[in-house]
């Protein structure tokens, strides 16, 4: 049995109308946009390749930023999250860590709990807005 290590879902509209969609989501859950990387424009500034857009949202929640500090300060090495935005023609993806991925990295037991909740908060807010999608089944 195979297990992946990122969560894909899809929401159905452009890239910056799904960011938007994101941001308010995410809002929706207690969960803060603490840095945002544009992957795309960076590698354009340094390269001179051009992509499509594609950003990189640090997210997390202070109360469980706050928990994470109380157990092992160690555990805030795992957070925040990054969650995947790229844009895919007239739809928008979405990637962020697994359960099992998580599980999987041989991280601090209390990390396990703090992230299992703030994965837990991601998957909920990107459930209102988009599409849950198995890795193998991307494209149409």
């Amino acid at each position: 049995m195979t297990t992946e290590a990122t969560v894909m879902f899809v929401v159905p509209e452009t890239f910056e109308r799904a960011l938007r969609w994101i941001r308010r989501a995410l809002t929706g859950e207690s969960i803060s946009i603490a840095m945002e990387l544009d992957v795309s424009g960076r590698i354009k500034r340094r390269l001179g390749v051009d992509l499509g857009p594609c950003r990189i949202l640090c997210v997390d929640n202070p109360l469980l930023l706050l928990q994470a500090m109380a157990l092992d300060r160690s555990i805030v090495a795992f957070l925040p999250l990054h969650v995947a935005v790229s844009a895919d023609g007239q739809r928008t993806v979405v990637h962020l860590l697994s359960q099992s991925g998580i599980h999987g990295c041989g991280s601090p037991l209390g990390a396990k709990g703090v992230v299992s909740k703030l994965q837990a908060g991601l998957s909920r807010a990107l459930e209102k807005i988009a599409v849950r999608q198995e890795l193998g089944h991307v494209r149409s």
